[in-house]
């Protein structure tokens, strides 16, 4: 009865002095004592603050956009305190139109098999009827499955279209989202920059792999001596690999025999005048007596000191002996000719 007693001497107050009485109010326990920052203090340690329970449908009966916001209830399909505010667009800035937003957590949690009527950015609905999980996009008005379940969409350009859960198509401008504009990265020795941005220096992380591949390797400039040599056609790098120069040699030289190749050639000049006579060579040493020339039927298989010719005279066929054995090479001929010998 104490409770109701100072609820009874403050309206009698107000009553009796109308709107010329100002005052702080204290209901509940130790009224002697409230904050200097309080207009009304309720204090209690076994009672609590009841407000107005309504469904979604008895508050949107009650209340439109003539409600003053800082109003609260509980809503009891939505088992949640709830208070009328400003809705804020996609900048971040109010609008004069008015929503119910949860008086809980930013992102608010509920499930049920029927989507939450007056949802606020980043809510989540878990649809028991289908096991999912859906979030509210406020961009769109839209609920959308996490993860993309039971959606499906397609990107065009920078624009995400989408199909809800219910079968309606919805169009998201991923502009609003992020920030796409066309940047180009430009590397300068081992300064890696981006347009419109700042610049990295790459060299300790290439000095840090360098090192992994070769403990002398310790800076991103490392030019060690190397030297190149040549062997016959074979070109090597100290420390390194070979290069067979053959086929580019033979290339050369293939061109080099070609009338049509494009080398250039030198002018042969004017012919000099003739060269004072030589010195009188050695005398040569005397050659073994040959064999010389020979005739018979059939492949020669004899031996011969010397050089010599023989002729099958049966075919034709000239063979040639260098001299010192039994080994006969047939010598080309390019016609019919017979040798006879006499």
């Amino acid at each position: 009865m104490k409770f109701n007693y100072y609820i009874l001497f403050f309206l009698a107050l107000f009553t009796l002095g109308g709107n010329t009485i100002y005052g702080q109010i204290k209901l509940g326990e130790n009224i002697d004592q409230i904050s200097e920052y309080a207009l009304l203090e309720i204090e209690s340690a076994d009672k609590g603050l009841l407000v107005a329970r309504m469904t979604t449908a008895q508050r949107d009966a009650a209340f439109n956009q003539d409600t003053p916001v800082g109003l609260m209830i509980y809503n009891m399909d939505a088992n949640e305190l709830q208070y009328f505010r400003f809705e804020v667009d996609a900048a971040g800035k109010a609008t004069n139109h008015k929503v119910w937003e949860a008086a809980t957590d930013d992102v608010a949690v509920s499930s049920g098999d029927t989507f939450p009527s007056s949802p606020s950015a980043g809510n989540l609905f878990y649809d028991e009827s289908e096991d999912v999980l859906y979030a509210w996009n406020s961009l769109q008005t839209a609920w959308l499955a996490v993860g993309g379940a039971n959606t499906s969409g397609t990107i065009n350009n920078e624009f995400l279209t989408y199909t809800n859960s219910d079968g309606s198509t919805a169009t998201l401008d991923l502009s609003t989202v992020a920030n796409t504009d066309n940047q180009s990265l430009a590397l300068t020795t081992t300064q890696l920059s981006i347009s419109n941005g700042n610049s990295v220096d790459l060299s300790p992380a290439i000095s840090a792999y360098l090192a992994t591949v070769s403990p002398s390797l310790t800076s991103a400039s490392n030019t060690d001596s190397q030297t190149l040599t040549v062997s016959d056609t074979l070109l090597s790098i100290s420390d390194g690999n070979s290069v067979d120069l053959t086929s580019l040699v033979n290339a050369i030289l293939a061109t080099s025999t070609s009338t049509s190749s494009g080398l250039s050639t030198a002018t042969t000049g004017a012919t000099g005048p003739p060269g004072a006579p030589g010195a009188p060579g050695a005398p040569g040493a005397a050659g073994a007596d040959g064999a010389g020339f020979l005739v018979g039927t059939g492949v020669p298989g004899s031996t011969v000191a010397s050089p010599t010719f023989y002729v099958d005279d049966a075919t034709g066929d000239e063979y040639y002996n260098v001299g010192g054995g039994s080994t006969w090479t047939l010598l080309p001929s390019s016609d019919n000719q017979q040798l006879t010998a006499s």
